[in-house]
Protein backbone atom coordinates (compact mmCIF):
# COMPACT_ATOMS: atom_id res chain seq x y z
CA UNK A 1 0.00 0.00 0.00
CA UNK A 2 1.05 3.61 -0.98
CA UNK A 3 0.20 6.74 1.09
CA UNK A 4 1.28 10.36 0.08
CA UNK A 5 2.28 13.24 2.87
CA UNK A 6 2.06 16.63 1.62
CA UNK A 7 3.16 19.18 4.02
CA UNK A 8 2.32 22.47 3.36
CA UNK A 9 4.67 25.93 5.30
CA UNK A 10 1.93 28.70 4.20
CA UNK A 11 4.86 32.03 4.45
CA UNK A 12 3.93 35.37 5.48
CA UNK A 13 1.95 37.74 2.96
CA UNK A 14 5.54 38.67 2.18
CA UNK A 15 7.33 35.08 1.38
CA UNK A 16 6.53 32.24 -0.29
CA UNK A 17 4.75 28.60 0.81
CA UNK A 18 6.95 25.69 1.33
CA UNK A 19 5.54 22.46 -0.13
CA UNK A 20 6.42 19.16 0.11
CA UNK A 21 5.23 15.75 -0.91
CA UNK A 22 6.66 12.21 0.19
CA UNK A 23 4.98 9.16 -1.00
CA UNK A 24 5.53 5.84 1.20
CA UNK A 25 5.68 3.22 -1.25
CA UNK A 26 7.37 -0.54 -0.41
CA UNK A 27 8.73 0.56 3.16
CA UNK A 28 10.23 3.61 2.53
CA UNK A 29 9.59 7.29 2.12
CA UNK A 30 10.39 8.83 -1.00
CA UNK A 31 10.28 12.21 -1.83
CA UNK A 32 8.08 13.24 -5.22
CA UNK A 33 8.05 17.13 -4.80
CA UNK A 34 9.64 20.16 -3.43
CA UNK A 35 8.57 23.72 -4.30
CA UNK A 36 7.54 26.86 -3.73
CA UNK A 37 4.17 28.97 -4.31
CA UNK A 38 3.07 32.65 -3.03
CA UNK A 39 -0.62 32.49 -4.94
CA UNK A 40 -3.11 30.56 -2.62
CA UNK A 41 -4.67 29.33 -5.84
CA UNK A 42 -1.29 28.03 -7.00
CA UNK A 43 -0.68 26.23 -4.14
CA UNK A 44 -4.47 24.57 -4.11
CA UNK A 45 -2.98 23.72 -8.12
CA UNK A 46 -0.28 22.09 -6.52
CA UNK A 47 -2.27 20.14 -4.10
CA UNK A 48 -4.66 18.70 -6.65
CA UNK A 49 -1.79 17.96 -9.04
CA UNK A 50 0.13 15.99 -6.10
CA UNK A 51 -3.13 13.50 -5.19
CA UNK A 52 -5.41 12.12 -6.84
CA UNK A 53 -8.48 11.89 -4.84
CA UNK A 54 -9.17 8.06 -4.73
CA UNK A 55 -5.39 8.41 -3.16
CA UNK A 56 -4.51 8.07 0.37
CA UNK A 57 -3.25 11.21 1.65
CA UNK A 58 -2.60 13.19 4.61
CA UNK A 59 -1.87 16.92 4.65
CA UNK A 60 -0.50 18.64 6.88
CA UNK A 61 -0.64 22.45 7.32
CA UNK A 62 2.44 24.95 9.22
CA UNK A 63 0.49 28.40 9.33
CA UNK A 64 1.24 31.86 10.98
CA UNK A 65 -1.83 33.13 12.91
CA UNK A 66 -2.61 36.27 14.84
CA UNK A 67 -3.25 36.12 18.35
CA UNK A 68 -4.90 39.19 19.86
CA UNK A 69 -4.15 38.64 23.86
CA UNK A 70 -1.76 40.77 25.68
CA UNK A 71 1.16 38.29 25.33
CA UNK A 72 0.71 36.56 21.97
CA UNK A 73 0.73 33.20 24.21
CA UNK A 74 -1.85 30.44 24.71
CA UNK A 75 -1.83 27.43 26.89
CA UNK A 76 -1.28 25.27 23.04
CA UNK A 77 1.56 27.36 22.31
CA UNK A 78 2.91 26.88 26.23
CA UNK A 79 2.71 22.85 25.56
CA UNK A 80 3.77 22.65 21.84
CA UNK A 81 7.23 24.24 23.60
CA UNK A 82 7.19 22.37 26.74
CA UNK A 83 7.15 18.57 24.57
CA UNK A 84 8.60 19.80 21.12
CA UNK A 85 11.08 22.44 22.19
CA UNK A 86 13.99 19.64 22.72
CA UNK A 87 13.41 18.91 18.87
CA UNK A 88 13.50 22.32 18.07
CA UNK A 89 10.17 22.21 16.85
CA UNK A 90 7.23 24.39 18.23
CA UNK A 91 4.98 27.92 17.81
CA UNK A 92 6.82 30.86 16.73
CA UNK A 93 4.98 33.38 19.52
CA UNK A 94 4.49 37.39 18.74
CA UNK A 95 2.87 39.32 21.16
CA UNK A 96 0.22 41.87 18.94
CA UNK A 97 2.83 44.86 20.03
CA UNK A 98 5.64 43.01 18.69
CA UNK A 99 3.60 42.05 15.52
CA UNK A 100 2.71 45.48 15.07
CA UNK A 101 6.20 46.98 15.38
CA UNK A 102 7.42 44.05 12.94
CA UNK A 103 4.96 45.50 10.25
CA UNK A 104 6.07 48.53 10.89
CA UNK A 105 9.62 48.44 10.43
CA UNK A 106 8.97 46.25 7.56
CA UNK A 107 6.56 48.84 5.97
CA UNK A 108 9.17 51.63 6.57
CA UNK A 109 12.24 50.32 5.70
Amino acid sequence: MTMKFIGIDLGWKSQPSGLCCLEWINGQLQLLDLDRKEAIADILTWIDRSVQPDEPAIIAVDAPTLIPNATGSRLPDKLSHKHFGKYHAGCCIYSLEQLLDINYLTENM
